[in-house]
C-alpha cells in the first residue's frame, strides 16, 4: 500500500523531504510518495482525492495559516496530522502555528540535523491507527445496525408476548423460553370459503386478499393490548389477558370487516367474512419441536374450545363461552344463551352469539 505526505512549501531544495520518504519506507511502515505543490490552491484537490497520512506545510506561504485551520475544521481532513514549517526558532512563530492546527512545529534549524523523520514518524504511526480504529468502528456500526435490521425482521415475525419473554431471558443469560401456566382469553377468527373465493387468484392476490383483512386484525387486537399468537392461512389466533378486551376487539374487527366489504362491494370484489369464537382458560405456554427448531405455542383445553366455538358461530358472528361471559362480566340476555356438545368434548358448553346484541353496547 502507497502512503502520500503533501508537501506544501516553495522551497527549492527538497532533499531532506525525499530522505523523509526513504527513512520511513525502510522502517517498514509502507510505502511512501512526496506530493509537492507550491500553492494553496493546487494542495487543495489532494485533500479530497488522495488519501494523506501527513501534511507538512509552509506558515510563510501566502494564506497558510489561514489553510491550516481550514484543513483541521474540515471533518474529511481533520484526522490528518499537520507539521509545519517556520524559518527559524521563534516562539511567538511557534504559538501562532500550533493554534493554527500543527500537530508538530519544525524549523529550518531542525531539518538540517534531520529531526523531521523522528519527529514525523510518530504522527503517521498515530494517524494508521487511528484509520484502523476508525475502519474497525465502521465495521462494528455496519454490524450493528444489520443486526438491528435482523432483530426487527424477526420481531415482525413472532408474538410480542414471545418477543418480550425472550428478552428477559436475553437479559437473565438464559438460552431457553421456559414454559409458563397461566390464564388467557383466546380469540379464534376465520375467513369462511376462502379457499373457494381465492380458488381463481393468483398467489399474490390471494396474499393482498389475505393481508387487507389481517391488517385491520392485527392494528385492532393490539390497540385492545393483545398479542397475535399466529396467523394459519386464513385464520388467525388472538391472546388476551382481559376477557373483556378480547371481547371488544373481536367487535371491533366485525364492524371494520363489514365497512372494508363495503368499500370492496364498490370494487365488484368478494366480501371477506369473518367469524369467531372466543374462549377464556388455563394454558400452557410451552415450546414444542426439536433441539434446532421450536415453536413456543398455547397449548390447553381452553384454546381447543375456542377453536370448536369458532367453528359453530354464524357467518359475520362472535361466540363466546361461559367462562369469558363471567371473566368479562358481561350481562347477555338468556335468549342468547346456547348450549353445545363441542366435538371432542364428553360435557356441554355453554356459549352466547354476540355481535349484534353487544355491539354499541360496551
Amino acid at each position: 500500500m502507497n502512503n502520500f505526505i503533501l508537501l506544501l512549501t516553495n522551497r527549492a531544495d527538497t532533499v531532506c523531504f525525499d530522505n523523509l520518504a526513504e527513512y520511513l519506507t525502510k522502517n517498514e511502515i509502507g510505502n511512501y510518495t512526496i506530493i509537492q505543490e507550491n500553492s494553496i490552491e493546487d494542495a487543495y484537490e489532494h485533500l479530497f482525492k488522495t488519501e494523506l497520512c501527513l501534511i507538512i506545510g509552509d506558515i510563510t506561504l501566502e494564506g497558510g495559516k489561514e489553510a491550516l485551520q481550514m484543513i483541521k475544521n474540515e471533518e474529511m481532513s481533520k484526522h490528518i496530522p499537520i507539521v509545519v514549517l517556520i524559518e527559524e526558532n521563534n516562539i511567538e512563530i511557534t504559538k501562532r502555528a500550533y493554534e493554527s492546527g500543527a500537530d508538530a512545529v519544525v524549523s529550518n534549524e531542525m531539518i538540517d540535523i534531520g529531526l523531521l523523520p523522528y519527529i514525523a514518524r510518530p504522527l503517521i504511526m498515530n494517524n494508521i491507527l487511528l484509520n484502523k480504529n476508525i475502519n474497525k468502528l465502521s465495521g462494528l456500526q455496519d454490524k450493528a445496525i444489520n443486526d438491528f435490521i435482523l432483530l426487527d425482521l424477526v420481531k415482525a415475525y413472532i408474538p410480542k408476548t414471545i418477543w418480550e419473554i425472550a428478552l428477559d431471558c436475553a437479559h437473565r443469560q438464559k438460552m431457553y423460553i421456559p414454559e409458563e401456566e397461566t390464564e388467557k382469553t383466546i380469540v379464534f377468527g376465520d375467513i369462511i370459503g376462502f379457499t373457494k373465493m381465492t380458488q381463481h387468484m393468483d398467489p399474490k392476490n390471494v396474499i393482498e386478499t389475505l393481508n387487507e383483512a389481517y391488517d385491520i386484525v392485527t392494528e385492532i387486537i393490539y390497540k385492545y393490548e393483545g398479542d397475535i399468537d399466529k396467523f394459519v392461512g386464513d385464520a388467525f389466533i388472538g391472546i388476551f389477558d382481559s376477557a373483556l378486551d378480547a371481547v371488544k376487539s373481536s367487535i371491533e374487527i366485525q364492524i371494520r370487516i363489514s365497512e372494508l366489504n363495503d368499500k370492496r362491494a364498490k370494487e365488484n370484489l368478494c366480501p371477506i367474512l369473518f367469524r369467531i369464537g372466543i374462549n377464556t382458560g388455563s394454558v400452557i405456554r410451552g415450546n414444542v419441536g426439536g433441539h434446532q427448531r421450536y415453536d413456543n405455542t398455547l397449548i390447553g383445553d381452553a384454546v381447543n374450545t375456542a377453536s370448536r366455538l369458532e367453528h359453530i358461530a354464524p357467518v359475520g358472528d362472535i361466540v363466546i363461552s361461559e367462562a369469558t361471559r363471567l371473566k368479562a362480566e358481561l350481562d347477555i340476555p338468556e335468549e342468547l344463551r346456547n348450549s353445545i356438545t363441542l366435538r371432542g368434548k364428553d360435557s356441554e358448553d355453554i356459549y352466547y352469539t354476540v355481535f349484534n346484541y353487544l355491539k354499541g353496547r360496551i
